[in-house]
């Protein structure tokens, strides 16, 4: 089976702790490629785990990367609405963060737009599955 190439918006702290884990588990299933940041020595940070990622001037020029399969999202709450509608226009797959948006208008808007655009999407809810976040 062929990896998912993912792409990357935002290395926050969460990024860091919860998904860096994951995907490097995972390197049998998905390469991440692409990544924007605000800040680069993020970028600089997860590279080791990466070494085949590249970072990007803007999301943008993320998006618009055929090879990009899907993304993942880890930005600030109050940039979900704004970056969601971004990758869905881009017509990318993706995972959000939760919550979903800062308010419900804007999260039931999400929806509509991905289900208008046949664009599949997914809620990052799994505190409960991360022995970090029981302990």
């Amino acid at each position: 089976m062929k990896k998912i190439t993912l792409g990357i918006i935002g290395l926050g702290l969460f990024f860091q702790k919860t998904h860096v884990p994951v995907l490097t588990a995972a390197k049998d299933k998905f390469t991440v490629e692409g990544v924007f940041t605000s800040d680069i020595r993020k970028f600089r940070g997860v590279k080791k785990y990466f070494p085949s990622a590249w970072p990007y001037a803007t999301v943008d020029a993320l998006l618009a990367d055929r090879s990009i399969d899907a993304v993942v999202a880890c930005v600030p709450i109050p940039e979900h609405y704004r970056i969601a509608c971004r990758v869905i226009r881009a017509r990318k797959p993706f995972l959000l963060e939760k919550p979903m948006a800062p308010n419900l208008e804007q999260a039931a808007k999400i929806i509509r737009l991905a289900r208008s655009g046949r664009v599949p999407m997914m809620v990052a809810e799994s505190f409960r599955y991360f022995q970090h976040f029981r302990d």
